[in-house]
């Protein structure tokens, strides 16, 4: 099945403002550090560990943009 061109409404208004985002993003991605953070200090397989260290990397990456960009100074 899936959507077609009539269930989307692409004239339709934003649902939220880009602050909001980038909000969303950052708290998020604490939530994923954290998460993963004890998730890779508790986990015995190094196939495992490979995956946290590389998910903490991408967490790392989301949380740094999003905070330069809430904290820049125009």
């Amino acid at each position: 099945m899936g959507f077609t061109e009539d269930d989307v409404n692409t004239s339709a208004s934003r649902l939220y403002s880009d602050a909001f985002y980038l909000y969303y993003l950052k708290n998020m991605s604490k939530v994923g550090l954290s998460v993963y953070g004890v998730a890779l200090t508790t986990s015995a397989h190094a196939e495992v560990r490979e995956f946290l260290s590389q998910a903490l990397q991408i967490f790392i990456w989301i949380y740094m943009v999003n905070f330069n960009k809430l904290n820049k100074k125009d």
